[in-house]
């Protein structure tokens, strides 16, 4: 397994991971900015190739298996300038995961996580998980945050083996035709640095 850096024709498989990192919310975004002339998949690669924004591809690793792309990891170190200047104008579903994202500022925030289906269960998110400490590192910080779904116990399991301790939850508002329930928790690592 490969790891590097997104490129923009990686797109056509990046949004889809991304899509299902986050629970199909991404989606929501993408169908308000398509073209009517494009499905929301369509405009989710769109928004993907774009240099900058929250889904671009520049804020992305992918880990490639046969030349082919089997998991994507977007995140980067969480900033206060990250926070959105008006947070009370955005959709009411966002206010509780933009909480959790204000306590992990000053960590590096794995934004997305997601192995394609064909390659789960081969140990590519583990691997992933060792590449984010290894970016947080590089970035001068010593500690990974992510949020996850309480109700997402497969992914909750794998970030438990990985060292992660719940930090902070918040009740979930569902999405707009989104089926969600349970909390968004806040889920922090503290990297072992090794002499």
């Amino acid at each position: 397994m490969d790891i590097r850096r997104a490129q923009k024709t990686d797109a056509p498989e990046l949004a889809p991971l991304i899509d299902s990192a986050g629970y199909g919310i991404p989606s929501l975004f993408w169908s308000k900015l398509k073209t009517a002339d494009q499905t929301t998949l369509e405009s989710g690669i769109a928004q993907t190739k774009l240099d900058e924004g929250a889904f671009s591809y520049s804020h992305a690793y992918v880990a490639e298996i046969d030349g082919r792309v089997a998991a994507a990891l977007a995140g980067h170190v969480l900033s206060l300038e990250d926070m959105p200047t008006a947070p009370d104008a955005l959709p009411a579903f966002l206010q509780p995961i933009l909480a959790l994202e204000k306590a992990a500022v000053g960590t590096w925030y794995i934004n997305a996580i997601a192995t394609a289906p064909e390659f789960q269960c081969r140990g590519v998110a583990s691997k992933m998980l060792v590449f984010a400490e290894h970016l947080a590192t590089e970035a001068g910080t010593e500690e990974l945050s992510l949020v996850v779904n309480s109700n997402n116990s497969h992914a909750r399991n794998l970030y438990e083996r990985e060292g992660f301790l719940d930090y902070d939850v918040r009740q979930v508002v569902p999405p707009p035709d989104i089926d969600l329930s349970g909390n968004w928790v806040l889920m922090k690592k503290t990297i072992e640095l090794h002499q």
